[in-house]
């Protein structure tokens, strides 16, 4: 298995190379709270068993505390407060 991945902040992709089953699997998508890499999964796991075995969508991603402060304060429509909290204490929100 080849693979690859990546993202710029707007759009998320991910390739997967299977060159013994002459196989491409490739996603891209701009939904941040839905990753590419987890779609992918539950793609492959239909084509290869027909079924989802084990749904990637339901299991949480790990984040870092800064992450999780970061997302409550954009979900919570805190934008300005994110952008003084990063400016008074130097990315230590």
């Amino acid at each position: 298995m080849i693979a690859n991945g990546g993202s710029n902040g707007i759009y998320f992709a991910q390739m997967i190379r299977l060159p013994e089953e002459g196989l491409v699997f490739y996603m891209v998508t701009n939904e941040s709270s839905m990753s590419a890499n987890m779609i992918l999964q539950n793609i492959s796991q239909l084509y290869f068993q027909g079924k989802i075995l084990q749904d990637a969508l339901t299991m949480k991603p790990k984040t870092s505390g800064l992450a999780d402060k970061i997302y409550s304060l954009i979900g919570e429509n805190k934008i300005n407060r994110f952008g003084k909290c990063v400016a008074k204490t130097k990315y230590q929100c």
